[in-house]
């Protein structure tokens, strides 16, 4: 996922040394303070309650995609779709753009 974000040229916040998936803390993501957030709808319900996220820049300035399940299942599982993925993370990268 995060070689097909520095292809549509944008900055990951999870640094490739984590390995393909990794579990991070949401303090984590306080710290890098992104500037859009791309996640599924399951792990968006429970980030409504993460202490400091109000401080985050996406969102304070409502820039978070939310993937369906069936986008979700898409991104993150590597094989024949990743250019259907690579579309789905475009079109939240220019949906958001600001």
């Amino acid at each position: 996922m995060g070689e097909t974000l520095t292809r549509l040229g944008v900055k990951n916040i999870i640094p490739a040394s984590l390995g393909p998936f990794p579990r991070i803390n949401p303090e984590f993501v306080v710290r890098a303070n992104p500037d859009l957030i791309m996640v599924g709808s399951r792990s968006a319900l429970a980030m409504q309650s993460y202490p400091g996220w109000g401080s985050i820049k996406a969102i304070r300035e409502k820039r978070i995609c939310v993937f369906t399940p069936e986008e979700t299942d898409v991104l993150i599982r590597p094989g024949p779709r990743m250019a259907e993925a690579a579309r789905i993370m475009a079109r939240c990268i220019a949906d958001k753009a600001g």
